[in-house]
Parts: C-alpha cells; sequence; structure tokens
C-alpha cells in the first residue's frame, strides 16, 4: 500500500510538473504575471513531490522493503526456505517454496505449495522456539 502511494506521489507530482508549466507559459489576455509566478511556484511543488516519492521509494531502505513486500504480495509470494527449530536450537523442520508468510508477534503463517498444485496451511506459534525466513 505504502508503495503505490509513493507511485501516486511520482505520478501526481509530474502532473503538476506539466500543468504548472502549461499555465506559465499560455499566453493571457491580461495581467500575466500571476499565472506565470503560480505556474512556477506549481512546478516547483510538483518537482518536490515527484522527486521526494521517488527518492523514498527508490533510495531508502524503507523503499525497497516496501518494493519486495509488493512484490511477494502480487507475485505469489517469495521463493523461501523457513526453518524452525526448538527451544534448545536444534531444527525441527524445514519448507521450502513459494510463498508469502503472514507473521506477527504469535505466530508465522502461510502456505506451502505441494507437487499435487494444492497448498499445505502451517501455522507456527512463535512462543515454542526460533524461526528463521530466508528468501532465496
Amino acid at each position: 500500500m505504502i508503495m503505490i502511494m509513493a507511485w501516486i506521489g511520482i505520478v501526481l507530482g509530474v502532473i503538476v510538473v506539466v500543468v504548472g508549466i502549461v499555465v506559465a507559459v499560455i499566453p493571457h489576455d491580461y495581467d500575466r504575471a500571476p499565472y506565470v509566478i503560480g505556474g512556477i511556484i506549481a512546478a516547483i511543488c510538483g518537482l518536490l513531490l515527484a522527486v521526494g516519492s521517488a527518492f523514498w521509494l527508490y533510495g531508502t531502505e524503507a523503499g525497497a522493503r516496501a518494493q519486495k513486500s509488493f512484490q511477494s504480495s502480487t507475485g505469489g509470494g517469495l521463493t523461501r526456505v523457513v526453518t524452525v527449530y526448538d527451544m534448545e536450537g536444534d531444527k525441527i523442520e524445514q519448507y521450502e517454496g513459494k510463498f508469502d508468510v503472514d507473521a506477527n508477534a504469535e505466530r508465522i503463517i502461510f502456505d506451502v505449495p505441494q507437487p499435487d498444485g494444492k497448498y499445505k496451511r502451517v501455522q507456527i506459534w512463535t512462543a515454542t522456539g526460533t524461526v528463521t525466513i530466508v528468501e532465496k
């Protein structure tokens, strides 16, 4: 959702820049000064909005995480390896496949693809040990 908002900021910023430039350069029959000043201000504001949104999306770690989350949510997940360890650090189970993970403080849920094309739902309660989730 945040990534979509960043793209909306980029597109809206570009639109405001174009409209600002058009307003500033279109000839008017009366005093042009307010239109030129308003157009320049709109173009600068639009440029700041577009550049700021693009910088956040492509120049920060938060933006990179948002892109990866969007890719996972819209592309059927990411290829991952989930390993579950008990309280002593011994490996209990390992799951591998392309899936999306839903995690919170209490549990982790994901659906592992099976060879027959169906999915097996896995729920892991985090109080029982440690879970690592690694993208391949």
